[in-house]
Parts: C-alpha cells; structure tokens; sequence
C-alpha cells in the first residue's frame, strides 16, 4: 500500500476528508519499499484474513473507544 492509499483508507473509513500535507521524503528515506506476502503463506503457513480498510476500521473505533 502506498502512503496515498492508506490516506485515503483513512478519510473514507472516518468519513472526511483528512487534508494531509504532502512534503517530499526525509533525508535517510529510501525511494521505495517491497515486501512479497506470498512469502509469509509459504514459510509460515500464514496469510491476512482483512484488508486494509478493516485494519483502519479497526484503528479508528479503538481510539474512539479510548477517547471517549
């Protein structure tokens, strides 16, 4: 997922538009990051049951519940 992407999970699943500002990368950041999820069902036997709008969701009503 891109940072894009996760933002976007985010405004939809709190239900506004979030506004983030968008800067260029820290000094250190590399260009690009990749993982292979495939990896972790062969080695572990393991793979995710949620998708990132569940994770977020799941986020949310957790610091709602802790801010209330």
């Amino acid at each position: 997922m891109s940072v894009q992407e996760v933002m976007d999970a985010i405004s939809k699943v709190i239900g506004r538009d979030i506004n983030p500002e968008v800067v260029g990368r820290r000094a250190g950041d590399p260009p690009a990051t990749f993982a292979d999820v495939d990896l972790s069902e062969i080695k572990l036997a393991w793979s995710a049951k949620r998708d990132l709008h569940d994770m977020v969701s799941s986020a949310w009503s957790a610091w709602q519940s802790a801010h209330r």
